[in-house]
């Protein structure tokens, strides 16, 4: 029994120092790989937004938006009373 636990042992061993390194190299280029993706994405984003951005003040310098003439409203209240009393039915 005790040479079975030794070998066990030992294979473990052996697996963990073949592949230790690939998993932990497969971990960081995982993360990595990920953080590239991220900052691509947001590098995306910020440029097309710049460029948004860039073609809207460019629209306004070639058309300058025009005032329109101010409008007169005629805000004053009514001459006459409103006569609110119902109506007399007609027969």
């Amino acid at each position: 029994m005790e040479l079975n636990s030794k070998i066990y042992t030992a294979d473990r061993r052996a697996t963990l120092l073949t592949w230790g390194p690939i998993v932990a190299g497969l971990g960081f280029m995982y993360g990595f790989a990920g953080m590239v993706l991220f900052l691509s994405a947001l590098l995306l984003i910020i440029g097309t937004d710049s460029l948004l951005q860039a073609g809207v003040r460019f629209r306004r310098e070639i058309k300058p938006q025009e005032k329109s003439p101010p409008v007169a409203h005629n805000h004053t209240l009514p001459t006459r009373p409103l006569n609110l009393a119902p109506r007399p039915a007609t027969a």
